[in-house]
C-alpha cells in the first residue's frame, strides 16, 4: 500500500468518525429544539443560539461529505482551487480541508 493510499484511509476512517459524531450532534440539537419550541419559557435568545449551532454543524457534515466525496473520486488531498497537493500536515491537521495555505 502506498503513502498516498495509507494517508487517503487514515483521512477517510477519521472523516467517517468525524461525520457520525457531527450527524449525532445535530440530531441531539434538532431534538432539544423541538423541546424549546415547546416550552413556553426558552427565550427567543436560546432558541436562536440552538438554530446557530444546528446551523454550523450541517455546514461541518456537508464539509466532511465533500471531503469523502474526494477520497472516492481520488481528488482529495489537491487544492480545490489551483490544484497543488495539500501538504499532509494540513491534511492531518484539518481532514476536510479544501484548499492549500496559499490559497485559504
Amino acid at each position: 500500500m502506498s503513502d498516498t493510499t495509507t494517508m487517503h484511509a487514515t483521512a477517510e476512517h477519521r472523516l467517517r468518525a468525524m461525520l457520525d459524531r457531527a450527524e449525532q450532534q445535530v440530531r441531539n440539537l434538532e431534538l432539544g429544539l423541538v423541546s424549546m419550541y415547546a416550552d413556553g419559557d426558552t427565550t427567543q435568545e436560546d432558541q436562536d443560539a440552538t438554530r446557530q449551532m444546528v446551523d454550523a454543524i450541517r455546514a461541518d457534515v456537508l464539509r466532511i461529505r465533500r471531503a469523502l466525496h474526494r477520497i472516492e473520486t481520488g481528488t482529495y488531498g489537491r487544492c480545490a482551487a489551483c490544484g497543488a497537493h495539500i501538504p499532509a500536515e494540513r491534511l492531518d491537521a484539518i481532514p476536510d480541508v479544501e484548499r492549500c495555505g496559499s490559497c485559504a
